[in-house]
């Protein structure tokens, strides 16, 4: 897997981990949003295992913020 196909998978997780998109906008049962978060954190340390070192959810906003940059420079 390349550096950006992680890192995107990297900012699927942190955009799933918000509390709005955590809770379906507070429709979910607290033991519910529990379960999603444990399941994603699990996810992002995976990945992480993955890439060998940690990866804070700054380092993927700010790799999300240049790329989007990027696309409107060159796009």
């Amino acid at each position: 897997m390349t550096h950006d196909e992680t890192m995107k998978e990297f900012l699927e997780l942190a955009c799933n981990l918000s509390p709005e998109n955590l809770s379906c906008d507070g429709e979910l049962p607290t033991s519910e949003i529990r379960k999603r978060k444990k399941r994603l954190i699990s996810a992002w340390h995976i990945l992480e295992n993955n890439v060998g070192h940690k990866v804070s959810e700054e380092d993927v906003w700010r790799w999300s913020t240049k790329q989007r940059s990027n696309t409107t420079i060159t796009g």
